[in-house]
């Protein structure tokens, strides 16, 4: 009886299937619900979160981000429902679902990203006129200065010209300046002469990069050197 007994409980064993197993399954559910009903089965809770927020990406499942079994795994799951809204043109919705998460500033800055990156072609004023309507909902006051420096550093990498001139206002204005000193100081000759670069072939970008040089090369040495930093008591 011992033995039969024995045999029974090593069967009811070897049907639990393994917290992988069931994560692999709810990828291939037919649909959000199933797939979310499927990593319940999951006995480690931080897996299952993991699972809950790979199946509401999968499937676009996000009612139930609040539900997931962990407070990290609920962030990712807004933070996932954020990036779908903003890639299905719902901007000002997706900023809204980043604020549900608790990386609220760092959710609207990814997204900030893709913005910056789906203007990355129109000119600086034509951006200013997007963006206008997108800064009244954002959560940190640092948020536009980034967004700006998104779109600066991109626009630069791609060589790509652009009219400094245009910007909207001085946190436009003051984010293309720090993209462009940020370049400049990978020189190691910087203050022997003004650099030529495509994407500043306007006046008014050309002069930020003349006002960049100088406002570098009045901490480092004139003769092209490598700038360092003064010892203490020197500054």
């Amino acid at each position: 009886m011992l033995s039969f007994l024995w045999l029974l409980g090593w069967l009811a064993g070897c049907a639990v299937e393994a917290d992988h197993v069931l994560y692999a399954r709810a990828l291939r559910a037919e649909d959000g619900a199933a797939g979310w009903s499927t990593c319940g089965g999951i006995r480690s809770e931080a897996d299952r979160g993991d699972c809950q927020a790979a199946v509401s990406a999968r499937f676009s499942y996000f009612e139930r981000c609040a539900d997931a079994a962990t407070q990290k795994w609920q962030d990712e799951c807004w933070f996932e429902a954020a990036e779908a809204q903003s890639r299905a043109g719902d901007t000002l919705g997706a900023l809204t679902a980043c604020e549900r998460g608790s990386w609220v500033k760092e959710c609207q800055d990814h997204l900030l990203g893709m913005l910056a990156m789906g203007w990355i072609d129109e000119p600086v004023a034509a951006v200013g006129v997007h963006f206008a309507p997108i800064k009244p909902k954002l959560n940190d006051r640092t948020l536009p200065f980034l967004f700006w420096r998104h779109f600066f550093r991109n626009r630069i990498g791609r060589e790509a010209a652009f009219v400094a001139g245009e910007c909207p206002d001085a946190t436009c204005a003051s984010a293309a300046s720090a993209e462009i000193t940020s370049l400049l100081r990978q020189s190691r000759s910087i203050c022997a002469s003004v650099p030529e670069y495509a994407w500043a072939t306007d006046p008014s970008t050309r002069q930020a990069v003349v006002d960049a040089k100088d406002k570098i090369c009045t901490r480092q040495p004139a003769d092209g050197g490598v700038w360092k930093a003064p010892g203490p008591g020197k500054r």
